[in-house]
């Protein structure tokens, strides 16, 4: 019987150990994640504002607020990345890029400082 008991005991603790590890591994998401996220949403951003502003005019409000919800997301994000010396550099881009979107700049511009951002953050990853 008492061999049982310790059986179940260390059985107990062998599946929750497991569990344990793998809960850890789960809820570390790796740097390269987050600044992944954050170069599609810069990229989308490049992509997608021609649809939102042409000649300075909003064409669509519903993308327009897109634009600068992903913007302003965009810099939340970067502040969440880990230490690094490009990253202010990637901030600034990034606050720049924000500000294009609120001037309803060009699309034309808002690709350069789309791109120029997600250079910038491919420094910071590698």
């Amino acid at each position: 019987m008492r061999n049982k008991v310790q059986f179940s005991k260390t059985w107990f603790l062998a599946v929750a150990a497991c569990f344990m590890i793998a809960a850890t591994a789960m809820a570390q998401p790796t740097d390269r994640v987050d600044a992944k996220q954050l170069w599609q949403l810069i990229d989308y951003v490049a992509v997608d504002y021609s649809g939102a502003v042409a000649d300075g005019t909003i064409v669509s409000a519903s993308e327009y607020a897109e634009m600068l919800d992903f913007t302003e997301s965009a810099q939340k994000q970067v502040a969440q990345l880990p230490a690094h010396p490009a990253r202010n550099d990637v901030a600034q881009a990034i606050t720049t890029l924000h500000a294009a979107v609120v001037r309803k700049a060009t699309a034309k511009e808002v690709a350069r400082l789309a791109h120029r951002a997600n250079t910038l953050l491919m420094i910071l990853t590698s």
